[in-house]
């Protein structure tokens, strides 16, 4: 009976071993692809053009707009190497051109510019044009045209150091239910701008954080996630006062999810004031502090 009892604690402690093994190796895993993630989310930071590289936000009047570095023009254009007088846009309408002054090297794709008719971001991919470390092109926001200038030489894309997050832990990634709603609501979205822009909102992620339950309403997209813009108990503490983002995988047929809070990031405007975020709403501010994810960022603009 001893021999057989030692046997059969024997056989339950390689168990319980195994089993905490598998649990650490699954641990370790996750930490490891939430790692790589980050990692890829800097490196994109980091691109020649990407939200570092914003240096100008413009909006568009109807008719003449001229632009350059000269003080006298309607939409002045930072850079000591800037042209005093690169050209003017001329918004008639929903149309919106382009004239570039004599000796100005302006480009689209491999073309020189002298007219040209723009397409803004609402018509698919915008026109993009370029003058030496200088992109810029149209988008349009709350029914308005505006100029986005990029500059791949800014000084908050040079001096980039990265962004601190919280440490990884997987209780964070957190099971919802997604419950939707009979027809998707078009709901009204304040931006960091001031212009209120709308989204479509399909339903709510239902969840639970130390036995309270909490929801959030995500923003329909095209793929196969969810976007949250989501604001908590950490915002403008630990965290970028205008709130967060996070992708969420689509529910299945059963309607469970997982919202994985470690893969919250800093939108545009936590690094600089010429973006247009979307901020959260009401029903998506939480009264619980998330500590996951990414933390404020302390090399730029707040």
């Amino acid at each position: 009976m001893k021999n057989h009892f030692t046997y059969l604690s024997s056989i339950l402690l390689i168990g319980y071993i195994a089993a905490a093994c598998s649990s650490a190796e699954q641990q370790t895993d996750y930490i490891q692809s939430v790692e790589q993630w980050h990692q890829e989310r800097i490196e994109s930071l980091t691109q020649p053009y990407s939200w570092l590289s914003l240096v100008g936000f413009y909006w568009l009047e109807p008719g003449i707009n001229t632009f350059g570095a000269d003080s006298t023009n309607d939409l002045i254009f930072p850079g000591n190497k800037t042209p005093d007088h690169i050209g003017r846009f001329v918004v008639e309408d929903s149309t919106i051109t382009v004239s570039i002054a004599d000796g100005v090297p302006v480009m689209h794709q491999q073309d020189k510019v002298s007219e040209l008719r723009l397409q803004s971001d609402a018509e698919d991919e915008p026109t993009i044009l370029t003058l030496g470390s200088l992109r810029w092109f149209v988008i349009k926001r709350s029914g308005q045209f505006a100029v986005r200038l990029k500059n791949s030489n800014s000084d908050l894309l040079q001096n980039f150091q990265g962004v601190e997050s919280f440490p990884i832990t997987k209780s964070w990634k957190v099971k919802a239910t997604f419950e939707p709603y009979d027809q998707p609501k078009t709901v009204s979205i304040p931006t960091f701008v001031g212009k209120p822009t709308t989204a479509e909102v399909p339903g709510e992620l239902v969840f639970s954080i130390e036995g309270q339950k909490y929801r959030l309403a995500p923003f329909q997209t095209d793929g196969d996630e969810f976007f949250v813009v989501f604001g908590d108990k950490t915002n403008g503490k630990q965290t970028y006062g205008g709130g967060r983002f996070v992708y969420v995988t689509k529910a299945g047929a059963d309607n469970i999810t997982y919202i994985d809070f470690n893969k919250s990031y800093n939108p545009p405007c936590a690094f600089t004031p010429y973006s247009t975020c979307p901020l959260p709403t009401p029903k998506n501010r939480l009264a619980v502090a998330i500590e996951a994810g990414e933390k404020q960022f302390k090399g730029g603009y707040h």
